[in-house]
């Protein structure tokens, strides 16, 4: 991994001055000026001090959380009380606006992240396994007024990102994401089935997380378990739901995944509703895979991945994207879907 982000890095200045010229274009043609605070963060916010007791208890500054009177964020600790909540109020998906820029973790040695010369446990990990269950969907509406959410760090959950599953009624919109490192480390195992009595082979399944135990062979997943590690920055896994990304930004991101790996969705196993990423930035970003099963490969895209779908199941529009680095699993090739923006073929699909 160091190796990849190392070699990465060396292209980071020729990839960044491409970026910009196209995030102007994009910007211009969209509307949203993605450049106006991005490269100059607003290093007087305070960084978030992490998780504490009763962080999930945060008040937020105002608001009822209704569409016309949103809960207003202003800090970590109110950001992380909306996902701990599902984005729900007395059960009802709520809505949430942002008032400020918020920095999850301080980004000065962010290009030392992933490094030997970087203690990682040193940061505010957002997806503490113990603290942000896997099985928590976000069902609210998150507006983030056109602000910023800087160091997001993101690793050990089993969709490892900023929200890890949503449901159907989740949006996210008009926020931007910088300085983002998101790593799910469900490597495949390599465990011998035959070699574990029925004990060992039920607390290894437990473990490992997997959902259903006949589709494991050899220690290994097959390709539909919902449990296959998933990475993304905005969104990790969607399931059955029509979830909505617009007027969103991703830049200066690492991420990584067993299974899938993108910048705005890790992947949507649905079978009929399909989640909308409309006008959405990716740039400077790196994907990485690791699965090395026989019957399956790593998959990105910058923007979402569909295994179950067809080129046109998700709603994609007005995508832009500028400086994306994938590589796949040592030994093997990755699943690149190559798209052209702005169309469907920012989608992988399995065919």
């Amino acid at each position: 991994m160091k190796k990849t982000i190392q070699y990465g890095r060396k292209l980071l200045t020729f990839l960044s001055v491409l970026s910009i010229l196209a995030v102007s274009v994009f910007s211009a043609l969209v509307g949203v000026d993605f450049t106006a605070v991005a490269e100059t963060p607003d290093v007087a916010n305070d960084v978030w001090g992490g998780w504490h007791d009763n962080v999930e208890k945060t008040p937020f500054d105002a608001g009822q959380g209704t569409a016309v009177d949103p809960y207003i964020i202003s800090n970590g600790d109110q950001l992380y009380t909306m996902v701990y909540t599902n984005g729900k109020s007395d059960g009802a998906p709520a809505y949430y606006k942002l008032a400020k820029d918020i920095y999850l973790n301080d980004i000065s040695d962010y290009e030392k992240w992933g490094t030997d010369d970087f203690d990682m446990s040193s940061l505010n990990n957002w997806n503490q396994a113990s603290k942000l269950s896997n099985n928590m969907k976000f069902a609210g509406t998150l507006d983030g007024d056109g602000h910023y959410i800087y160091g997001l760090y993101s690793e050990g959950a089993l969709y490892a990102a900023f929200l890890a599953k949503v449901e159907t009624t989740a949006v996210v919109k008009n926020v931007h994401f910088r300085n983002s490192y998101c790593v799910n480390v469900k490597d495949q195992p390599d465990v011998d089935r035959n070699s574990l009595t029925d004990e060992e082979f039920a607390a290894f399944t437990d473990r490992e997380g997997y959902n259903n135990k006949s589709d494991v062979t050899s220690g290994h997943r097959t390709w539909n378990d919902a449990n296959y590690g998933t990475a993304s920055v905005i969104i990790g896994y969607v399931e059955s739901a029509a979830a909505l990304v617009s007027n969103c930004s991703v830049r200066y991101a690492y991420v990584k995944a067993s299974s899938f790996a993108s910048a705005v969705i890790g992947v949507s196993l649905s079978s009929g509703s399909y989640p909308a990423v409309n006008n959405c930035l990716v740039a400077d970003v790196t994907l990485k895979t690791t699965c090395k099963e026989e019957h399956v490969k790593g998959v990105e895209s910058a923007i979402i991945n569909v295994p179950q779908g067809t080129a046109d199941s998700a709603t994609i529009s007005g995508i832009i994207s500028a400086g994306v680095k994938v590589y796949g699993a040592e030994g093997r090739d990755s699943l690149w879907n190559g798209y052209k923006v702005p169309t469907a073929s920012s989608v992988y699909m399995f065919k």
